[in-house]
């Protein structure tokens, strides 16, 4: 089939993040055909990016030769392959496919790696890498949503990304370092030091969670404070050890939410826009369902939306990239 078949493959795709990389077959309308994920992030891969990438596509290489590559992600990062600038707010889908940089590998195989976005709006400068495009994949998924005044989107990860936007642009952004934070604790503190042995992949004890996101909105202590109380409440054994971890993430994220909501509210009140009551968040699994629950218990409507918005941002950065070559 041609390659601008929909369901044929058009273009491959890479996430490429600190700890993971996903790689994508992906259609003209980005859509995944197949993917095949590792934890050969750029972390991991410590520089052999050539080798990584080859060995990464060799399959997909093989069988449909030719087709053009886009990479995301912290692989266009100083620590990365092929540094790409930061582009200045407002941003969206044509920006970014007009700063793309391209790379030749010596076979011949152009890399056209995605430039982040930076946020110098305020006191504190902000920047993203990747989270720009799977953004863009959902505004393309979601054409209805570009226009909403009120739109907020939210990236959970170690680094969570809260988003503002309007008429299909990106026009500010807050970085939350919540997962870095969680894991610091658990690993290097003597919260760490009270839980059990766990597996990762073990369901999230939701009440001990919500228990969390309920101290996180008590008003008196601050979060510091607050911090000590998963080794107090396991003293006076009022948490279980096991369940140290869901409430930790449930006090970390719920803090999070509510001091994300008052700074909207602030800002609201100073401009005279509207509020956003709602929030999509774009990411997968049980991160993502914890966010929806936190949100929720903070007086957001909450919903996740479907996944494939990595690939659906390659494919619409393709597409704009195609139109204007």
């Amino acid at each position: 089939m041609p390659p601008d078949t929909p369901g044929a493959p058009a273009l491959i795709g890479l996430d490429w993040g600190t700890t993971r990389l996903r790689v994508m077959l992906l259609d003209v309308a980005g859509n995944v055909i197949a993917s095949r994920e590792s934890d050969q992030g750029i972390r991991r891969a410590r520089g052999a990016f050539a080798e990584t990438f080859a060995e990464a596509i060799a399959p997909w290489r093989a069988q449909h030769p030719g087709l053009p590559v886009y990479a995301s992600g912290m692989i266009t990062s100083r620590n990365g392959w092929v540094q790409t600038p930061y582009l200045p707010l407002p941003a969206d889908a044509g920006a970014l496919a007009a700063g793309l940089v391209r790379h030749t590998m010596p076979d011949g195989t152009v890399i056209a790696f995605v430039p982040g976005l930076c946020d110098d709006s305020g006191t504190h400068p902000d920047v993203m890498r990747g989270e720009e495009t799977e953004i863009v994949g959902h505004l393309a998924q979601n054409p209805a949503v570009a226009d909403d005044p009120a739109r907020l989107l939210i990236l959970p990860g170690t680094h969570t990304k809260w988003v503002d936007g309007a008429q299909g642009r990106i026009t500010r952004f807050r970085t939350y370092m919540t997962g870095e934070i969680y894991g610091a604790m658990t690993r290097h503190s003597i919260l760490g030091d009270l839980m059990p042995p766990r597996d990762e992949d073990a369901p999230c004890d939701r009440e001990a969670f919500a228990q969390g996101v309920a101290a996180a909105g008590e008003d008196g202590d601050d979060l510091l404070a607050k911090l000590f109380s998963a080794r107090s409440l396991v003293l006076f054994e009022r948490l279980a050890p096991a369940h140290i971890g869901d409430y930790l993430s449930g006090l970390l994220i719920g803090t999070e939410v509510a001091q994300a909501r008052a700074g909207m509210r602030n800002s609201a009140t100073t401009t005279g826009g509207p509020a956003a009551t709602a929030c999509t968040i774009i990411g997968r699994g049980d991160l993502a369902a914890r966010y929806a629950q936190a949100c929720e218990a903070h007086g957001f409507t909450a919903r996740i939306a479907p996944p494939g918005a990595a690939g659906a941002g390659l494919g619409a950065l393709h597409a704009r990239a195609t139109l204007h070559t």
